[in-house]
């Protein structure tokens, strides 16, 4: 396993260390109606994530 390969696994893992850390707030603020952008702009959290936790709210319904 070379350093690439190392770098975008710890990449991967600080990304879902992120994402569990930010999940309820970004979940309650999503179910209040808040836009996805502000969302992400308020809880200086990665657009990506706000938009995956959306859709798991979608599919919750």
């Amino acid at each position: 396993m070379g350093f690439i390969d190392r770098m975008s696994k710890d990449e991967n893992e600080d990304r879902k260390i992120k994402m569990d850390s930010s999940r309820l707030p970004v979940r309650n603020m999503l179910k209040k109606g808040l836009p996805l952008d502000l969302v992400a702009e308020l809880l200086n959290v990665d657009i990506e994530i706000v938009k995956a936790l959306s859709e798991e709210l979608e599919n919750e319904k």
